[in-house]
């Protein structure tokens, strides 16, 4: 038993990777404005670079979503997984 002063080893490393993934994450959104400059000044459309976005962020977020259906610590249905498919290709 654990007392309310000491927090599980397990519970810290899951504290710093969460200050680790907030911290990437706003460090790779300030630097997306870099290279949305860069490429307009290459003569790079919007809808290219949007298309270019869309095709590199992809298999990241199909990654994710692969890892977290493997763990499958909370049970998804077949419509909320459709319905979340759904907005995904709308988006």
């Amino acid at each position: 038993m654990t007392s309310a002063t000491t927090a599980p080893r397990a519970g810290i490393s899951i504290l710093l990777w969460g200050y680790v993934a907030a911290a990437l994450g706003a460090a790779f959104f300030a630097t997306k404005a870099i290279f949305v400059k860069l490429a307009y000044r290459h003569g790079v459309d919007a809808e290219t670079f949007l298309a270019l976005r869309m095709l590199l962020s992809g298999p990241v977020f199909a990654a994710v979503g692969i890892w977290a259906w493997r763990r499958r610590e909370i049970p998804v249905t077949r419509a909320q997984f459709c319905g979340a498919c759904g907005v995904g290709l709308l988006g």
